[in-house]
């Protein structure tokens, strides 16, 4: 009548779900941005913690993991990760009288965050021409 006693190594970020009256690690599926999806393989997370595996540039794979959260943007430089400045989206919005570009997705701010002033004639166009 008892259920499987196993551990789970709980990290910041985890949800479970129950399946079946076993507590399973939900599986997330969530990437961050940018040009590194193009060059990985055997992708995962767990909660802000993302596992994978990057090509080099000799084509060979090097295991990597990293921490992320909402609006990190990644390239692959040789197998590793490293972070690329922020993208119009995920400022949100603009200020008043401004909206993000319609390709706000593939443009990148001024630094590692953006800022609605400092990125605002990069990200957004006036509300009314």
């Amino acid at each position: 009548f008892w259920g499987d006693r196993s551990c789970h190594f709980v990290q910041p970020g985890h949800t479970f779900v129950n399946m079946d009256g076993v507590l399973t690690l939900e599986n997330i599926t969530d990437w961050p941005g940018g040009t590194w999806i193009h060059t990985a393989r055997n992708i995962r997370r767990e909660g802000n913690l993302m596992f994978t595996e990057l090509r080099r540039d000799d084509l060979t794979w090097n295991s990597f993991f990293t921490v992320v959260e909402d609006g990190y943007y990644f390239k692959n430089v040789n197998g590793e990760l490293r972070r690329m400045n922020a993208g119009c989206k995920s400022l949100g919005s603009c200020l008043h009288g401004y909206t993000l570009k319609a390709d706000a997705f593939y443009i990148y701010c001024a630094n590692l965050v953006c800022d609605k002033t400092v990125d605002l004639v990069t990200c957004c166009d006036d509300a009314e021409p």
